[in-house]
């Protein structure tokens, strides 16, 4: 007698589902309850997971850190280039557009080199320079030192260095105080006033740093000497310069 062969009273679907089940390699079969039980075990991190996790912290600990410095570790930079450009043009601490704590010139100046990252020796190249703008326009009376600081550096950084960042990321270093387009013309009005003397070389730059060290640094409140046209190219003053906010 030919026996027939019984056929699964359940559906293709579930039968497909079924064999997924036993073959999921963290889960298996409870006996007691017939149901399935998930393992909590977890793949191990690749190499590349441990590397981003590893920067993650280091971020981390380094905005901890710094969290409570107004200054980010540029105490001393910051004070000096504050105290030097604010005795070159009686210029208040505040912006005129501003009054939050972030535009204390000091505070700005960190907060600038924090973010570029860049070398004392640039801060002291951008601090020629205003040495050349006080020098060529001796009446220049600006609102504050912010706009004539973050256009110094920016014309300093591009000069010396191999790389540095758009004119849109100087607007985020400049703490959005000002616009692109007021940037844009920062820029082109410091090179016209300039005539282009906007070239140094390292002699320059570390005999004016030694100067400004020796002045300015520290706890020194003055009062503070004005410094010989050594710096700065000397020509005919052409036409008043406005770098008021």
């Amino acid at each position: 007698m030919q026996q027939t062969k019984q056929r699964s009273t359940r559906s293709k679907p579930q039968r497909e589902g079924q064999k997924k089940r036993t073959q999921h390699p963290y889960r298996t079969r409870n006996r007691q309850s017939g149901r399935d039980t998930h393992h909590t075990k977890t793949p191990a991190p690749t190499p590349t997971e441990q590397r981003t996790d590893a920067k993650a912290d280091a971020h981390r600990d380094r905005r901890t850190e710094t969290h409570w410095d107004p200054y980010y570790g540029k105490k001393d930079i910051a004070e000096l280039s504050a105290k030097f450009i604010t005795h070159l043009f009686q210029s208040p601490p505040f912006p005129s557009r501003t009054d939050r704590p972030q535009a204390y010139l000091p505070f700005f100046i960190a907060y600038a080199i924090r973010c570029t990252e860049l070398t004392d020796e640039i801060v002291y190249a951008a601090l020629v320079l205003v040495q050349r703008i006080k020098s060529r326009f001796p009446g220049t009376t600006p609102s504050s030192g912010h706009r004539l600081f973050i256009g110094c550096l920016m014309l300093a950084s591009k000069f010396l260095c191999d790389w540095t960042y758009s004119n849109k990321g100087w607007r985020k270093i400049a703490q959005n105080i000002y616009t692109l387009r007021e940037i844009n013309r920062l820029e082109r009005d410091i090179c016209k006033n300039l005539e282009w003397d906007i070239t140094m070389d390292s002699t320059t730059i570390y005999s004016f740093g030694a100067l400004l060290n020796h002045d300015f640094a520290g706890d020194a409140e003055g009062p503070y000497p004005t410094y010989p046209i050594h710096a700065a190219a000397k020509r005919e003053t052409l036409h008043p310069l406005d770098y008021s906010n």
